[in-house]
Formats: structure tokens, sequence, C-alpha cells
């Protein structure tokens, strides 16, 4: 997500998570949202979530960069980007995501359901073998369904929404949740005056928020 810095109040600070308290705090955004108070939220494993920003031990940070950012006051124009959406898995908690992240002052958003590209595929068949063996057939069917009959499709017009029945669904399920909690705002148009250019070469960067 990009901020234009005519968006911010110049209250708020925004700026880079460094040391170990800002990782900290970026990690336990989550619980500050009110998320634990949800009976079908299930908390993230923050020791995998620290490897991810840890350089020594993050795979990605082998051949790309990341940063990660802090908003340290309420105001700034903020959404809630639902992702990803297992079918017949985790999509019926589509709701009272949308509803708690309101609550926190979100004033749109979105959502992607789960496509499995490369190898991530093999990885989600046995998660779904250790901790769901009797959703498994449906839930990859489910995915097959929206996908185009496979478990990923990397088209452009399609890979963010899917098609089909099952896809028409989960759009009336996102449309009718933010409807019910008066959330009809549209997502801020993007800048990316506030960033920097990443150095050449074959290094890409990420920068991620904590939501």
């Amino acid at each position: 997500m990009a901020i234009a810095k005519s968006d911010l109040d110049p209250a708020i600070e925004v700026r880079p998570v460094r040391g170990k308290k800002d990782i900290e705090t970026f990690l336990h955004v989550p619980w500050k949202l009110g998320m634990k108070e949800d009976p079908n939220w299930v908390p993230p494993l923050l020791d995998d979530y620290r490897r991810q920003l840890d350089p020594r031990k993050s795979p990605f940070l082998d051949h790309g960069e990341m940063e990660c950012f802090l908003a340290l006051r309420n105001g700034v124009p903020v959404g809630v980007l639902v992702a990803p959406v297992i079918p017949a898995l985790t999509d019926h908690e589509m709701p009272s995501i949308i509803a708690a992240a309101v609550q926190a002052g979100a004033k749109w958003a979105g959502y992607v359901p789960l496509r499995l590209p490369f190898g991530i595929k093999g990885l989600f068949e046995t998660w779904l073998e250790q901790h769901f063996p009797d959703r498994k057939e449906k839930v990859l069917n489910r995915i097959r369904a929206l996908r185009g009959g496979e478990l990923n499709d990397p088209r452009f017009a399609t890979r963010m929404r899917g098609e089909g029945i099952f896809a028409e669904q989960l759009e009336s399920l996102f449309v009718l949740s933010c409807r019910k909690v008066g959330l009809t705002e549209a997502r801020p148009e993007l800048s990316t005056a506030s960033f920097r250019v990443p150095s050449s070469g074959p290094r890409c960067m990420q920068k991620m928020f904590p939501f």
C-alpha cells in the first residue's frame, strides 16, 4: 500500500520497523485490532513471523528486500485485505474479519481467494492432510472450481478473484459483509511518490504493513 504525503495528518508518524521492540509491536498488531475476541480467529505463529523478518533466517531475504512500517497514530486511511481466502475452509470467516477491521478503523476492504503456484501446491496439500484430512478433497476441488480446473491460475484478469459459481458466491459474501458494516468507501488512489526506487539488479523489493 502506498500513501501520499499529502494524505497524512502531520501528527502521524509512519516509520520503518527498526529493532526488536518495533518488530514485536509490528507482530502483535492483530491482537490490538481485537481479533482475539473472534472465536473463529486462529492466531499466527509468531516464531514463524519472526523468522520471516530475520535476515539470517528468511529465504526471501536471500534474493530480495523487505521493509516493514508502523503508523504510530490513528487517522491514516487504511483498509483490510482478507487473504488468502481458503474456499470451504476459511471463507465463512470473511464477515467477522471485515467487521473487526471496520471497528479498528478500516475504510475499505479487499479479498483474494487462495491459489497454489509452484511448490506451494505440495506444501498446502500436506498441511491439509495433517490438519484437515476430512476436508482435504473438498477444499482442493473447490480451488480447482475457482481456478479453471487447476490449483493455480496465473492469468492477470482472473487470478485475484477466480471464476465460476463459487467465485461469484465469494464476491457476493464480500459485498454483503461490507454492506452490513457500512463499508462503502472506495480504496484510495495509490501513489509511489513516498517510496524509493529499488536498487538495480535482480533483487526485488517487498514492503509489508501489519494488516
